[in-house]
């Protein structure tokens, strides 16, 4: 059989009667440790009496028994064998004992070696190798503060033997390891809390293990709880006072964001102390935002302390400390209605209303008066204190008006008002009048349009109007008469300023007069706009013929607003260039002009493109009174100079059919686009040929003729490399306005003297730079006539 253990020799120590008996006894006390079912556990008892008892020698007490028996030879689970006990009297012997089998029943068995009837000195302990077992709790309540432990231990198995120690267990809370930290101890198989805390709360796992002797795993287990942690009430407090109007509804709020575990049940108590129902003209809400009580129809017996209190419990145990709080409910009862109301005072836009004292004046006192005026031209009006009378001023003159007052009672933002007081009635006199008036920019250049009115006129006809201006700045206006602003129908409420100056701001001012006296009111200021250019137009995009990368935009010069029959004075273009689809800008193209007519063409010279590249290109005017929007903009792709055509600012056609006719179209348009490329190219040589044989006369002239607008009478013009030194300007200094002369308008001059004209020593470019023409000075602008019918508007002129 397999012995897994060697047997301890022991002695006993036996008394009989009173008598004593020395002996040795080595390792009393030991435990037998094994599996179930290993076999021949060998026991040795070395035995010494004195005296004359029968020895017994071998005795068990099971777990859970009390009493030893007797284990005698026929004993099927022992053999006992050894010496013959000898007779009484003083002797030694051995006893053996062999335990055949560990079973289940044996685990934490004590066998004794000892004399029948005697005290037992020695025994030993039957244990098994038994594995740990846990359970799974489920979910488990504790009260934060309180000191607790939860146990996971299965009670329905044997204890784990030996018990799972050091690595052996292992704790998680959420999925994380956690060990012990003075508060709280993880140990086997129980977690013990000092004191609980909030944040203890959350799922626990145990896995444990246990080894043999050799270190061989026994077995594994693994249990869990899921703690949940009491505690008591809490609440964001709300305000300790609340006032309501008399009539009113009103909300108690004992507080938000109530917290508590399990959740707090809520009571409130009124002001004499008794339970609120949540019902009638109550209602209760208390959730996870917010604990109030709602009352309906606040009536003056409600004013007082009113009680919320918030609880927790489980069973019959509260939790925590119970919140209470008192909030003050403050009812505004309204003054009673003013007496005594009369009016003294009157002139023709007001009246000086005046009363008494309210003889109740509420709960809150009065803040001050409200009167109400019919017709209301006016109010109501709020007093600005609680002084009893008032002057009701911006009245209607001659006219008659009734007068009533309230009493405001007004306490941390709850206003009440008493009943009106009995009417009062007065009727204003006469007054000065009261014009109002605005202004406007008109489409005419150098108008500005003023027109006004009346909120009354004072009871009586105007005697005189008077228009006068003044330039808005900072400091003060200096206001001036206007030509005709001296109006003589005073019926008249427009009229129409000319000879002002573009982009200045003007205020101007209206004085009626009738017999009372005058009012004057200022205009809103308005700045005179007229003069800011239209949006330009591309008329095409050029690609020059020797320069990749190098484009000219013929850009259509706008009319400028006011301006369209005359020069425009200073316009700055901008052509901006922008890299499809990066968005990359290149360096904007500015080029300024001047006293050039509406429709004429610009050239706009744009370098450094990359040739391959989409662009889209847009053009923006400038002057000195603001800036145009930006025009359409037109995309084009650079291409070398020997492929490249101009692209036009129209879009071509869109949803073509592509079928085989359409190819065979577009093969014959690409056909007549060689052939038109070719001529066009005999030609420009031709015009050459000619000019590098005519070079030597040195100058030419333009018949005269008109183009985009300009009209030429007859222009000098030099060709060849020396047009710098001839005209003794630099073209890179000249203005980019480029206006074109057609080559066959030229007509051969008699030839210069070598003083006017020095020999060309280059080779001549091929291009003409003419001046523009200086133009007329413009006529002035005709003033519309006024037609007789119409007697409600003036036209003047500033001089």
């Amino acid at each position: 059989m397999k012995n897994y253990f060697e047997a301890l020799v022991l002695a006993c120590l036996l008394g009989v009667g009173l008598s004593l008996v020395e002996v040795t006894i080595p390792d009393s006390g030991s435990t037998i440790v094994g599996d179930e079912g290993d076999e021949d556990i060998q026991l040795f008892c070395n035995l010494t009496l004195n005296g004359n008892e029968q020895a017994t020698v071998w005795s068990i007490m099971m777990e859970g028994q009390t009493t030893q028996s007797t284990i005698t030879v026929v004993d099927p689970a022992f053999n006992i064998t050894g010496e013959p006990i000898p007779g009484p009297g003083n002797f030694s012997f051995n006893a053996n004992l062999t335990i055949l089998e560990l079973t289940a029943d044996l685990n934490n068995a004590i066998i004794y070696c000892g004399v029948s009837g005697n005290l037992l000195a020695a025994n030993f302990t039957i244990r098994l190798y038994t594995p740990p077992s846990l359970v799974d709790l489920g979910v488990v309540g504790r009260a934060e503060g309180d000191v607790a432990s939860v146990d996971l231990s299965n009670s329905t198995q044997p204890e784990a033997f030996p018990l799972p120690a050091g690595e052996q267990v292992t704790w998680t809370m959420g999925g994380s390891v956690v060990t012990s930290d003075g508060r709280v101890t993880y140990g086997y198989p129980a977690v013990m809390f000092d004191a609980v805390e909030r944040n203890d709360a959350g799922d626990y796992t145990l896995t444990a293990f246990n080894t043999r002797s050799d270190g061989s795993e026994i077995g594994r287990a693994t249990g869990s709880f899921t703690l949940d942690v009491y505690f008591g009430p809490s609440i964001v407090p709300g305000d300790d006072r609340v006032p309501v109007a008399v009539g009113g509804d009103v909300t108690l709020l004992c507080g938000s964001d109530p917290r508590g575990n399990p959740d707090p049940v809520a009571e409130w108590r009124d002001n004499n102390g008794t339970v609120v129902p949540d019902d009638g003209r109550f209602s209760i809400v208390s959730d996870s935002s917010e604990v109030s009580l709602m009352i309906q129809g606040v009536t003056a017996n409600d004013a007082g302390d009113w009680q919320c209190s918030l609880t927790v419990e489980v069973g019959n145990r509260t939790i925590g400390t119970p919140v209470v709080r008192d909030i003050a409910l403050f009812v505004v009862v309204p003054a009673s209605a003013p007496t005594g109301q009369r009016e003294r005072g009157i002139d023709g836009t007001s009246v000086l209303v005046c009363w008494q004292e309210p003889a109740d004046v509420g709960t809150a006192g009065i803040a001050r008066y409200r009167i109400r005026v019919d017709p209301a031209d006016v109010g109501p009006i709020d007093t600005p204190d609680n002084s009893t009378d008032f002057n009701v001023t911006g009245l209607m003159p001659v006219t008659n008006y009734q007068f009533r007052v309230q009493a405001v009672s007004e306490y941390e933002g709850v206003v009440v008002l008493s009943d009106e007081s009995d009417p009062a009635n007065a009727t204003t006199g006469t007054s000065v009048p009261a014009p109002v008036c605005d202004t406007a920019p008109v489409s005419d250049r150098g108008v500005i349009a003023v027109t006004w009115d009346y909120t009354h006129t004072g009871g009586l006809n105007l005697t005189e109007v008077i228009v006068q201006y003044g330039i808005s700045s900072d400091d003060e206006i200096d206001f001036q008469d206007i030509p005709d602003g001296n109006l003589t129908d005073v019926d008249e409420v427009t009229l129409d300023v000319r000879g002002l100056v573009a982009g200045r701001a003007y205020v101007f001012q209206i004085t009626a007069t009738n017999d009372v006296g005058s009012a004057t009111v200022q205009c809103p200021p308005v700045r005179h706009t007229v003069g800011v250019p239209q949006t330009p137009v591309v008329e095409s995009i050029e690609p020059t013929p020797d320069v990749d990368g190098d484009i000219v935009v013929n850009v259509v010069i706008p009319s400028v607003d006011g301006f369209d029959d005359i020069p425009a004075d200073l316009v700055t273009f901008t052509v901006v260039a922008t890299l499809q689809p990066d968005g990359t800008m290149t360096s904007p193209v500015m080029v300024t002009v001047s006293n050039y007519f509406y429709g004429n063409v610009i050239m706009v010279m744009v370098s450094g493109l990359m040739v391959g590249q989409d662009y889209v290109f847009t053009v923006s005017a400038s002057n000195m009174f603001g800036d145009s929007d930006t025009s359409e903009s037109v995309p084009m792709e650079i291409v070398d100079a020997t492929t490249a055509t101009t692209t036009p600012t129209t879009e071509p056609p869109e949803d073509e059919e592509e079928d085989d006719d359409n190819t065979a179209a577009i093969a014959g348009g690409v056909i007549g686009a060689i052939i038109g490329v070719v001529l066009i190219f005999l030609i420009v040589l031709l015009i050459v040929y000619l000019v590098m044989r005519h070079r030597d006369s040195g100058s030419y002239k333009v018949e005269g003729g008109e183009r985009s607008g300009v009209k030429i009478e007859e222009v000098e013009i030099d060709i060849g490399n020396e047009l710098q030194e001839s005209t003794g300007t630099n073209n890179a200094d000249k203005d980019k306005e480029l206006h074109y002369a057609e080559l066959e308008t030229l007509t051969k001059k008699p030839p210069v003297t070598v003083e006017e004209a020095p020999k060309p020593t280059e080779e001549p470019v091929q291009y003409a730079v003419i001046q523009p023409p200086t133009q007329p000075e413009p006529k002035p602008a005709e003033e519309p006539e006024q037609g007789e019918g119409d007697k409600s508007q003036t036209s003047t002129t500033l001089v």
